[in-house]
């Protein structure tokens, strides 16, 4: 059951995402690409891996480029950036958890 839930909060996520980047286009898309690969940069340094792979840095990003005045424009970027960071951890956290019970 919390797999199929990650998994589908991670595809939901995802699916928004792209929504949102090729609306906007420009920095949008950057760091939506960014906000993808940012996890996957700190694999190799166990520190870094904790703070990335928490759910609480992106959440307060997504949280704050929602209440950020300002046009959908200059808000975009920032918002998509959270969003797939948090994709990504919703999908990282399905597909581990989808290679344990296989093992």
């Amino acid at each position: 059951m919390t797999l199929a839930l990650w998994l589908a909060l991670g595809l939901f996520l995802l699916a928004f995402a792209v929504f949102e980047a090729t609306k906007h286009l420009g920095w949008t898309m950057v760091l939506a690409a960014v906000g993808l690969g940012l996890p996957a940069l700190s694999s190799g340094v166990p520190r870094l891996r904790r703070v990335f792979y928490h759910p609480a840095l992106p959440i307060v990003i997504v949280a704050a480029f929602t209440v950020l005045p300002g046009t959908t424009d200059q808000i975009a970027p920032g918002f998509t950036f959270g969003l797939t960071w948090l994709a990504h951890l919703a999908l990282a956290r399905a597909l581990s958890g989808l290679r344990r019970a296989r093992i």
